[in-house]
């Protein structure tokens, strides 16, 4: 056991040693550009000015309430487009005609930037939480609800002749059959859809103005802080790396059954 483990661990670490390189040589080119004035300090401040910055905004009481707003806003939307993403690919995917009738309509709407229906969503909504979660439900529900067709349809032909041979009701085979078989794909949209939830739901503040970290950014742009504007996009992208966590630990308590999440299985 000590002998296989041996390697697995250096490779390991091997990754680990590689991964704090890159991050390291990209700060310090970001340090040097600026420093060296290859890129005007007062638009791109040094990486150094930015990490002061970053742990300052920290401490401010406004910084939390609008990771709050923008938290709560991707919870919502998450919700949503969950909740509709599963449920029209559970009810369409079984389907041959419902399929084919509605794929045209859903290549149209998830070929839509979700930017582009913000002034509609802000004349219908105003700056409410409920607009920037109705368009990051919209730029959301997609990746849930193609994946979930591609569970549904990918189910085991055997399985399916099996509840045809047993006659299992069709109440019984969805939650025995159906839906186990589609939530690893299930599980792949709402990893996608985490990230680009969180970006529509900070570009929706960005341009409405709606409270979160996306109008605070917005916002020291304006007064010129950048080193603290540079700050807020870091955090953004260590919120995202922060609520994928959250989801990859959610996704390996549902899927602990499934191969891919059983400890010692070959990836």
């Amino acid at each position: 056991m000590t002998a296989l483990a041996t390697p697995r661990m250096g490779t390991e670490m091997r990754i680990t040693a590689l991964r704090i390189a890159v991050v390291l040589a990209i700060t310090l080119v970001w340090e040097m550009v600026s420093r060296l004035g290859i890129l005007d300090p007062r638009d791109f401040p040094a990486f150094s000015d930015v990490a002061v910055s970053f742990v300052t905004t920290l401490a401010q009481a406004t910084t939390w309430w609008a990771i709050g707003n923008t938290v709560l806003g991707w919870l919502l939307a998450m919700c949503v487009s969950i909740a509709l993403g599963v449920g029209l690919g559970l009810l369409i995917g079984p389907s041959r005609f419902l399929t084919k009738s509605t794929s045209l309509l859903i290549d149209v709407l998830r070929s839509t930037p979700p930017p582009a229906l913000i002034f509609i969503l802000i004349l219908m909504l105003g700056t409410s939480m409920a607009m920037k979660v109705a368009m990051a439900s919209f730029a959301a529900v997609f990746p849930i609800l193609i994946q979930t067709l591609y569970g549904v349809r990918g189910v085991d032909p055997v399985l399916r002749d099996l509840r045809r041979s047993y006659r299992i009701r069709p109440a019984t085979a969805f939650f025995r059959i159906q839906l186990p078989a589609s939530m690893p794909f299930i599980a792949t949209g709402v990893r996608i859809s985490a990230s680009l939830c969180l970006i529509v739901i900070v570009v929706a503040e960005y341009l409405s103005g709606s409270p979160g970290v996306g109008s605070l950014v917005d916002e020291v742009r304006r007064i010129g802080d950048f080193p603290r504007m540079y700050a807020l996009i870091l955090l953004v992208g260590f919120l995202s790396v922060g609520l994928n966590l959250v989801i990859g630990m959610g996704e390996a308590k549902v899927l602990g059954w499934h191969a891919s999440h059983r400890k010692g299985v070959r990836r």
